[in-house]
């Protein structure tokens, strides 16, 4: 008799799945943290999707906002500080602080990009953690929001 296990491990909680042999519904052991939400997966052209109009989510934690988002990293702007192909949880509802990192759409660029929120001469700039890129004024910039996690692959 086989039976399967499952196991999700959600940032600081464990939720343990295991499926039953006989097919009815897993019995579930929670760590008594509040029950994880799902938030969508964005594209960035289009970040903000709301949840029902994507095929596609994660779990996040209770804490962020019902408007959180997530996005898949697709370049190296930010490595290696933050990997192409982590995931970012954004809450937009979180206000940008020196030194933590955002997601904002620069004036006339369809896309949204990830960089870090810093001040020079308390004047706001996005800088992208790799060198090898500019940063830009915060000038016209609508930041979409903060990014609470940041979830890496580890191969």
């Amino acid at each position: 008799e086989h039976q399967s296990y499952h196991n999700l491990l959600l940032l600081d909680s464990v939720i343990l799945a295991r499926q039953m042999p006989n097919g009815k519904t897993p019995v579930k052991f929670d760590s008594g943290a509040a029950p994880a939400r799902q938030i969508p997966f964005g594209t960035w052209r289009e970040p903000t999707a709301k949840v029902g109009t994507t095929t596609e989510g994660i779990l996040a934690p209770p804490n962020m906002s019902p408007e959180s988002f997530a996005l898949r990293v697709e370049d190296d702007s930010n490595e290696p500080r933050i990997p192409r192909g982590s995931v970012v949880l954004v809450d937009p509802k979180m206000k940008p602080e020196a030194g933590r990192f955002v997601v904002a759409r620069l004036p006339g660029d369809p896309e949204a990009s990830l960089k870090q929120y810093s001040l020079v001469g308390g004047k706001p700039f996005l800088r992208p953690a790799n060198p090898q890129y500019a940063a830009a004024p915060l000038d016209g910039a609508k930041i979409l929001g903060v990014v609470a996690y940041l979830l890496t692959p580890l191969a």
